[in-house]
């Protein structure tokens, strides 16, 4: 019974020693240089593009989204790709039709050789910060003007030196309409077809020909018309929040 608690013992302490051993031997690796992210307007799947990171021994990307409440970053993480050599990542998700979101990258690394338990790795710091433009579109019918705004695509890497404005009128090829610097993060069209569909995506124009693009709004212009058979020269609301219509 002694000898039983004795070989139990010492395989507890093995394997406590192999966890501990696997995880302080692992170095932490360098985080990869996030580069663009950008969205495909028409699918609306989101595109990511980094460096590889220098260290040696990295396994996978991880993937995520950073959010910055109350000055404590964090991230909740997408996917892991266990690619050694990955330097891009396609996301599928609904939330670019209602707002910006931003991302991070970090490598992992398994310590010593890859037939190691991937549980006993350790991930990088995050990558620089990159975030998704959020287009919104509307039309004033009474004014016959569309209001286009969009937010600013900001990256620590190679400079933004513009946005343009690009259009679809049903179903057309996008056209660009207006470019616009840096400040500018709104377009007014004073003039559009009445019962039609615009299609309105923003791009970023990056220092080194990089480009990152919008999600796709999309507006009907279809105007409001009075009856014909209304022919009044005077209305008014009463009391009973009834129209009172007048002639003469």
């Amino acid at each position: 019974m002694i000898l039983k608690h004795f070989y139990i013992t010492l395989a507890l302490f093995c394997f406590s020693s192999f966890v501990v051993y696997s995880q302080t031997n692992c170095e932490t690796p360098l985080p990869p240089v996030f580069t663009l992210v950008s969205i495909e307007p028409e699918t609306g799947i989101t595109e990511f593009t980094w460096t590889l990171s220098p260290s040696t021994n990295v396994a996978a990307y991880l993937i995520y989204t950073y959010h910055d409440e109350k000055g404590i970053p964090r991230g909740d993480i997408i996917d892991t790709i266990w690619n050694p050599v990955a330097t891009s990542y396609n996301y599928s998700s609904t939330g670019h039709k209602y707002f910006s979101s931003s991302y991070v990258v970090a490598a992992y690394r398994l310590p010593g050789s890859p037939e190691i338990s991937r549980k006993f790795g350790c991930a990088s710091p995050f990558s620089n910060i990159l975030n998704t433009i959020h287009t919104e579109a509307s039309v004033d019918t009474c004014n016959k003007k569309i209001m286009v705004s969009w937010n600013s695509y900001h990256t620590t890497l190679n400079k933004v030196t513009g946005y343009s404005v690009l259009v679809s009128v049903n179903g057309s090829t996008y056209t660009e309409i207006s470019n616009s610097d840096t400040a500018t993060n709104n377009f007014g069209l004073n003039d559009f077809l009445s019962d039609a569909e615009y299609c309105f995506v923003i791009r970023a124009d990056i220092e080194g020909g990089l480009t990152s693009t919008s999600n796709k709004d999309s507006i009907s212009t279809k105007m409001q018309r009075p009856p014909v058979w209304i022919n009044s020269d005077q209305a008014t609301v009463n009391s009973d929040n009834n129209i009172a219509l007048s002639f003469t």
